[in-house]
């Protein structure tokens, strides 16, 4: 469970780390008003919403996403059956979930809610307009 979580838990932790560093760049008058300035907050700020993405992405309780391992680890010994389904067909389930979410507009796993969710809470709270 512990190697599961250091991948999603290292995103968070990365997204965290550029939204700081663009804030204290940001107080700085070259990045608040120059435009070279700006792009370089702007582009701390996209990565930090790119790991927030990854984060949760990688939360989702579908192989091969380290989600599945911390579900499944206590799955294996309750349903050895479903466990072994899931590994066989989650890879294909989760592609499939993909491709139909990008066709239909269905919103199916909410992940930009979420990331939206985090980066804009996050913003706030560093003080961002």
């Amino acid at each position: 469970i512990l190697i599961a979580l250091a991948g999603p838990v290292s995103n968070l932790l990365l997204g965290i780390l550029f939204l700081l560093v663009a804030r204290a760049l940001y107080a700085w008058d070259f990045f608040s008003t120059a435009d070279l300035g700006l792009a370089a907050v702007n582009l701390l700020i996209v990565w930090a919403v790119i790991n927030f993405g990854l984060f949760l992405f990688n939360l989702i309780p579908i192989p091969p996403l380290d989600g599945s391992h911390i579900y499944t680890t206590f799955l294996k010994q309750t349903n050895p059956v479903l466990f072994q389904k899931l590994y066989q067909y989650g890879t294909w389930g989760l592609l499939i979930i993909i491709v139909l979410q990008n066709f239909t507009k269905i919103e199916i796993l909410p992940l930009g809610t979420l990331v939206r969710g985090m980066t804009n809470l996050s913003l706030s709270l560093l003080g961002f307009e």
